[in-house]
């Protein structure tokens, strides 16, 4: 059974990934547990140097907080583009 594992604090790790140089937005963000020890997480984050966030954000969730997988979108912190995440259109 799917369940929200009691070892990540999501607040912190939402913290920690605010603090990646570049990213101004992190939003949308999931944490749940498949199996005992098996964390999967996912979350969109905004900022202005992708690539280098995206491989932060991976080593952050893998080294400090044992996720096994995750899911990380990340987008472009261009002002014309709307990341309002209210609709399915991901």
């Amino acid at each position: 059974m799917e369940g929200s594992p009691i070892e990540v604090d999501l607040e912190i790790l939402k913290s920690d990934l605010m603090k990646i140089k570049g990213v101004t937005e992190c939003h949308d963000i999931h944490v749940w547990c498949l199996s005992v020890g098996k964390i999967s997480m996912s979350c969109h984050l905004v900022s202005t140097n992708p690539q280098e966030s995206l491989k932060e954000a991976s080593d952050i969730c893998r080294n400090k907080y044992k996720i096994k997988h995750s899911t990380i979108q990340v987008e472009s912190n261009n002002k014309q583009i709307n990341h309002d995440c209210n609709h399915d259109l991901h």
